[in-house]
C-alpha cells in the first residue's frame, strides 16, 4: 500500500495587541494643599509619579490613588513625590492636616504660678495667652521667651504668643518683692544706710530693700550743720540714729539739716564804738560786718576775733562765722606823720624843728637848694605844686607825703645855624632856671626858614624867632 506523506509547515508570529490608556485626574475636593501631575493619561501598567505639597502651616496626612494609600518615594524641600501603577482610570487625592506646635511654660512655683503651665498644643497661626500670678511677698522679675530675656514690671500680668508658627517656650522668674526706701537729704549732711546685705552713703537717692531686711540709718551733719529732724512716712523723729526692723512697706525718709547758730559778742575800748550789721546771733557761714566808729582824733588800734588779729578795711571788719565769736576793738589817738622825700642838692627845714605835728595843727616846711641849685618841682601827696620854696600843711588830719626835686640853678642853651642865614644870640648862652630866652632866626635875602630842631626834635616855627620859656 502506497503511503501519502504531506508536510505541514506552520509559521507563528507575535500577536501585537493595542495597549489600553487610562486617565489620571486630581480630586476636586482637595483642600489645604496641592497635587501636581504632569500627565493627563497613561498606559495601563505604567507608573505615575506625582508631587504633593501642603499649604503653609499644614502637613501631608495621607495620599490616595483610587482610594488606595500611596507611599512617598522621595522628599523635597516643601513636599513629597509619590508613585502609583495605573491599571484603570485614576483619581489622586490627599488629606492635609494643620500643624500643631508645642508651647512650653515653666516657672519657679515656690514664688508664683504661670497658667497654663507645662506643654500646650497650639495650631498654626493661633494665639495663646499665659498669665502670671506672684505669690504673697513676691513679684514678677523677668520673662524669657525662647530663652531671650525680657524685663518685666509689677504691672505685667500676662504674655500672648500671637500667630504661632513654631515650637516655643516661656519661662517666668519671680523674686521676693522689694520695698522702695526713698531717702531725701535737706541741707548739708549725709545718711549712712546699713542694710542686711549692703551699706551706702546717701545724699539724695532711692534704695531698694528686700522685705526681710532691716535698715539702720545714721544721720551725720556736715561741719557747721546740725540735725533738725528726721521724718519717716510723715512721723517726726529727733535722733542721729534710727533702726527699722522687718521693713514691709515703702519708706520715705526725709532728713533735715540746718546751719548751726553762733553768738557774736563785741567789746569796745574807750574813745570809740561800733555797730554790727544784722543780729548778734548768726548762722554758720554768714559774713559778719562790723562798722567801727572811732571818736574824733582816734583810729582803731587793734581788732581781734577770738584773740586773733583781724584785718580792717575802711573801719569795717568782715568775718565769716564758723563758731561763737568774741570781738575786741581798741582805739588810739591819730598822730599825723609828715614824710618828706628830698632829692639831692638840697635840704628841708621844719617849723618847730621837726616833722611832728598834732592833729588839727598846721606845719610849714622849707625847701632849701644848695649853691648853684634851685627847686625844680614839689609834690604834695602826689599832686604837683610847682617850683616853690616852702609849703604849709593846714589843719593836719592825717599822714602826708611831700617830695621835692632840686636842679641846677642855670641852664646852657647852644644855638647854631646853616648857611643862608644867621641866628642871634649865637653860640652858648647861660640862662637862669625859670627865665626865658628869645632867639632870632634871620634868613638871608632869598632864603627862608626850612627847619628848626630843639634837642634834635623838629619844631614848627611860624615867625622869625623861637622863645625858650
Amino acid at each position: 500500500m502506497k503511503k501519502l506523506i504531506i508536510l505541514l509547515s506552520v509559521i507563528f508570529s507575535v500577536l501585537h495587541a493595542t495597549a489600553t490608556s487610562y486617565s489620571v485626574s486630581i480630586s476636586n475636593s482637595l483642600t489645604n494643599g496641592t497635587i501636581v501631575n504632569n500627565v493627563n493619561s497613561i498606559d495601563s501598567g505604567d507608573v505615575c509619579h506625582f508631587y504633593v505639597k501642603p499649604n503653609t502651616g499644614y502637613h501631608i496626612d495621607s495620599v490616595f490613588a483610587n482610594g488606595t494609600l500611596c507611599v512617598a518615594v522621595k522628599d523635597s524641600a516643601d513636599g513629597k513625590v509619590y508613585e502609583y501603577v495605573v491599571t484603570a482610570n485614576t483619581e489622586l487625592s490627599a488629606v492635609f492636616k494643620i500643624n500643631t506646635y508645642h508651647v512650653t511654660a515653666t516657672c519657679d512655683t515656690a514664688m508664683g504660678l504661670i497658667s497654663p503651665i507645662g506643654i500646650s498644643n497650639v495650631e498654626h497661626g493661633q494665639s495663646i495667652t499665659f498669665r502670671f500670678q506672684p505669690k504673697q511677698l513676691c513679684r514678677l522679675d523677668s520673662i524669657y521667651i525662647n530663652d531671650i530675656y525680657y524685663p518685666a514690671s509689677d504691672t505685667t500680668s500676662y504674655y500672648t504668643f500671637n500667630n504661632v508658627t513654631a515650637d516655643s517656650s516661656i519661662h517666668v522668674v519671680f523674686r521676693l518683692a522689694q520695698i522702695i526706701t526713698k531717702v531725701t537729704v535737706h541741707g548739708k549732711g549725709r545718711v549712712e544706710m546699713f542694710m542686711q546685705h549692703d551699706s551706702v552713703v546717701v545724699n539724695t537717692s532711692l534704695i531698694d530693700t528686700f522685705v526681710t531686711d532691716y535698715i539702720n540709718a545714721s544721720f551725720v551733719a556736715d561741719t557747721g550743720y546740725q540735725i533738725d529732724s528726721v521724718v519717716i512716712n510723715g512721723i517726726n523723729y529727733i535722733s542721729d540714729n534710727i533702726a527699722m526692723m522687718d521693713v514691709n512697706e515703702h519708706q520715705n525718709i526725709d532728713v533735715y539739716f540746718s546751719r548751726q547758730s553762733y553768738e557774736v559778742t563785741i567789746t569796745y575800748g574807750p574813745n570809740g564804738s561800733g555797730s554790727i550789721v544784722g543780729d548778734t546771733i548768726m548762722k554758720y557761714g554768714d559774713t559778719l560786718s562790723l562798722i567801727i566808729r572811732p571818736n574824733a582824733g582816734y583810729k582803731p588800734a587793734s581788732v581781734t576775733v577770738n584773740q586773733i588779729n583781724a584785718s580792717v578795711s575802711d573801719s569795717i571788719l568782715k568775718h565769716i562765722v564758723t563758731e561763737n565769736c568774741s570781738i575786741s576793738v581798741t582805739f588810739e589817738p591819730i598822730v599825723p606823720k609828715i614824710t618828706v622825700i628830698c632829692g639831692p642838692h638840697g635840704s628841708v627845714a621844719y617849723e618847730y624843728g621837726d616833722s611832728t605835728v598834732q592833729l588839727g595843727q598846721s606845719k610849714q616846711i622849707w625847701f632849701n637848694a644848695d649853691n648853684n641849685y634851685t627847686v625844680d618841682s614839689v609834690f604834695i601827696n602826689g599832686q604837683y605844686k610847682g617850683m616853690i620854696d616852702n609849703y604849709i600843711f593846714y589843719n593836719v588830719r592825717g599822714d602826708s607825703v611831700a617830695r621835692v626835686v632840686f636842679a641846677s640853678a642855670t641852664c646852657t642853651i647852644t644855638t647854631a645855624c646853616s648857611n643862608g642865614g644867621s641866628i642871634s644870640p649865637a653860640g652858648t648862652v647861660v640862662v637862669n632856671r625859670g627865665d626865658s630866652l628869645r632867639v632870632s632866626l634871620l634868613p638871608n635875602q632869598g632864603y627862608n626858614i626850612a627847619e628848626v630842631k630843639i634837642n634834635n626834635e623838629v619844631r614848627t616855627v611860624t615867625d622869625t624867632f623861637y622863645t625858650f620859656n
